[in-house]
């Protein structure tokens, strides 16, 4: 297992805010990820006198902590505060093929007289209130918080404020970071583990199994039992996607395995997937993963 520690990024699926660009004292990386598709696992790592609070605000991940001699898996929806304790072993699988978005704070609590440009006083407050909730948290066995809209709109408010990368900005932004770590104490923890309702589970099910097909929204809602504005309002508020959406994500993820596992041609795939032409699967595949067909399957087959 080792210590990870990230670089600075600034692509349109992941922004990360290391320490060498904002100079904040007590405060490690801020990062922000709002991915389309599904992303490679983060493998089990660790960050030394770090508490690291992941805010999903769409989609889920599967988190996993380590909890005495064993990984504990923990689902994260969106409106909850996934938390890693200093040292503490962590991970996600992100199996989902949903889209996921969230704000990743790293806060530094080895020298608690200079956190987040706090007087001496509050700083140490502050960090008494963290070790505090983690005795709390550890106690319950639970590592998920539920977070509010105020909270939701601090931490966005404050990362807004980051990526201007003027001094003044990031001092203001900093304000907005210590609300928000002063205000986790009061926060509830998840009380049980979120899951999909029975029948969106069915609708899935059955669109995992007739994606190929493109069967119509109508016949996907009479599979869950439900009227079609209804479905598809109830749909993306469990999954955080649309149910068209979910079967583009579907056949696109089916182009993924095949272009990287094989020398179909292009036309061939696009016919085989039931898009409309060529030129609309290079098109919706680019949008997408960022790349191109062709340049997908170079990439995966090199």
């Amino acid at each position: 297992m080792q210590e990870l520690f990230d670089q600075f990024l600034w692509t349109k699926e992941n922004k990360v805010i290391t320490r060498d660009r904002h100079h904040v004292p007590g405060l490690a990386n801020f990062s922000h990820w709002n991915f389309r598709s599904a992303t490679t696992p983060a493998v089990e790592h660790y960050h030394s006198g770090i508490f690291e609070i992941h805010c999903m605000i769409r989609g889920r991940r599967i988190f996993q902590a380590q909890q005495g001699d064993s990984l504990r898996a923990f689902t994260v929806t969106g409106s909850q505060a996934a938390i890693t304790f200093p040292g503490q072993p962590h991970g996600y699988i992100d199996n989902f093929v949903e889209p996921y978005e969230f704000y990743s704070l790293q806060v530094d609590v080895r020298e608690p007289e200079h956190m987040l440009g706090l007087s001496p006083e509050y700083g140490t407050a502050l960090c008494r209130d963290l070790l505090s909730l983690q005795d709390r948290m550890t106690a319950s066995g639970e590592q998920r918080l539920e977070l509010g809209a105020t909270h939701i709109n601090l931490i966005r408010t404050a990362f807004t404020f980051f990526s201007y990368f003027d001094e003044d900005a990031i001092r203001m932004g900093t304000q907005f970071l210590s609300c928000f770590c002063g205000s986790l104490k009061y926060l509830s923890p998840v009380s049980l583990d979120p899951r999909v309702d029975e029948p969106v589970s069915a609708a899935i099910e059955y669109m995992r199994e007739h994606f190929m097909d493109r069967p119509p929204l109508q016949e996907i809602a009479e599979k869950a039992g439900y009227s079609l504005s209804y479905f598809k309002a109830h749909f993306k508020e469990e999954t955080g996607i649309t149910p068209a959406g979910y079967l583009s994500m579907l056949r696109l993820e089916d182009a993924k395995d095949r272009l990287a596992g094989s020398s179909m041609s292009i036309t061939k795939l696009a016919a085989d997937l039931n898009f409309s032409s060529p030129s609309h699967f290079c098109s919706a595949f680019k949008k997408y993963t960022s790349y191109t067909p062709k340049e997908y399957r170079e990439r995966k087959q090199s």
